[in-house]
């Protein structure tokens, strides 16, 4: 499944649970679209930390909130901007290693 998710770089988030099914409450990242900046492609970053969710719920800015993570695995990661020392939380899957 491909799936279009924007570059951006968020300050925080936050965590909530969501019912998964009738019984399962699963644990979510919680971000809105509106409150990222735009990240740059080919951007070098150093990856600080990561958040302990499997499962995104993001509110687009169309107001709406899509759940990201069913079906496939996608976390936030917390990363510093090398050029500007700028820290925040990005897509797992929006960061490509170097093949060094």
């Amino acid at each position: 499944m491909l799936v279009d998710l924007p570059l951006l770089l968020w300050q925080s988030f936050g965590y909530k649970r969501i019912a998964k099914d009738t019984r399962t409450k699963v644990e979510h990242c919680t971000i809105t679209e509106s409150e990222g900046t735009q990240l740059q492609i080919g951007a070098k970053v150093e990856i600080l930390d990561e958040a302990r969710c499997l499962y995104i719920l993001l509110k687009s800015n169309d107001g709406l909130s899509r759940p990201y993570g069913n079906g496939y695995s996608i976390t936030l990661n917390q990363i510093k901007l090398v050029e500007t020392g700028e820290l925040g939380w990005t897509w797992s899957k929006s960061i490509e290693f170097d093949k060094e």
